[in-house]
């Protein structure tokens, strides 16, 4: 399990973490989000014992990343694909990082060969497109077989075909009780692969909990498409329920499907569509840190 207690840090004067305190636990996705600046990437550098904190601890299986024996074996990490050399092949690479744990050559293989980079193993890192890029870091990450994976934007500049292969993947992962930490931007995505999720707002945690109960089966809005819908949010109006116009109905608020149906039902009014709305982690995230419109389907 990977653990965080405290934890504090400071850029200067500038405060980059305040007071974060999380577990992953072993066996389940936990998802790390907040607005650029939030502190996302410096938690995952603190893990990984890239830099200090300034308060605090943050642990993997009860010890600092920096005390494992195997550190390979003990977590697999993709921090940014930047630092991979440019001049070296894919093969290569990997086959310098499986000498410091006696990992075989043909493990090396299998894993370019897993992550769609077994036709190009012998070309040039420098080479490689963005997505290409972050397939390496995962086969990087992947290398020793690790008990807990630590990915900072894994599915960035991969095509959808990857994004879903990340996903299955992370799945039977954690699955033999395993355990992934995993920022993302795409909420959506991050949505269908979850199952915890942690929200940072300015250095702070502002929500902890199960994707199932961040993420409620409604929002407590309808959607509804009708003959006359002008005349549908005068008549429920009248019931004191608010309503805004979208492209081709109204979503109303303070009010059940039922409740809407008796009203046109009794106004003469014809209704194609009636849909309660499900809320989504987006609708959440801005819920949380109030950065930007739900609306606008804004990604952050």
């Amino acid at each position: 399990m990977i653990t965080f207690e405290s934890v504090s840090h400071h850029y200067g004067v500038t405060p980059a973490l305040n007071d974060v305190s999380f577990t992953v636990p072993d066996g389940s996705i936990t998802g790390l989000v907040g607005p650029n600046g939030s502190g996302k990437t410096t938690a995952m550098k603190i893990l990984m014992g890239i830099i200090r904190p300034s308060e605090g601890s943050a642990t993997i299986d009860g010890r600092p990343f920096c005390d494992a024996l195997l550190p390979m074996s003990t977590v697999g990490a993709l921090i940014t694909p930047e630092w991979i050399p440019g001049d070296r092949s894919a093969l290569n690479v990997l086959l310098g990082l499986a000498l410091t744990h006696g990992i075989s050559r043909q493990r090396c293989r299998d894993l370019l060969a897993l992550v769609g980079l077994g036709d190009v193993a012998n070309r040039r890192i420098r080479t490689f497109s963005l997505g290409m890029r972050q397939r390496m870091g995962i086969a990087i990450a992947l290398l020793g077989e690790p008990t807990h994976l630590v990915l900072d934007e894994p599915v960035n500049g991969l095509d959808p075909e990857g994004v879903a292969w990340v996903r299955r993947f992370l799945r039977d992962y954690v699955n033999e009780g395993r355990s992934v930490l995993l920022s993302s931007h795409l909420m959506s995505e991050l949505q269908n692969t979850a199952d915890r999720i942690v929200v940072l707002s300015q250095g702070r945690v502002v929500a902890n909990d199960a994707m199932s109960s961040l993420v409620s089966e409604a929002d407590g809005s309808v959607y509804v498409e009708a003959d006359d819908i002008e005349r549908l949010i005068e008549l429920l109006a009248m019931e004191g329920c608010s309503a805004h116009t979208v492209e081709r109905g109204a979503v109303f608020s303070e009010v059940t499907a039922r409740q809407i149906s008796a009203v046109a039902a009794r106004g003469g009014v014809l209704i194609d569509r009636l849909e309660p709305r499900r809320s989504t982690l987006e609708d959440v995230f801005f819920g949380l840190t109030g950065e930007g419109d739900p609306g606008t389907k804004k990604v952050v």
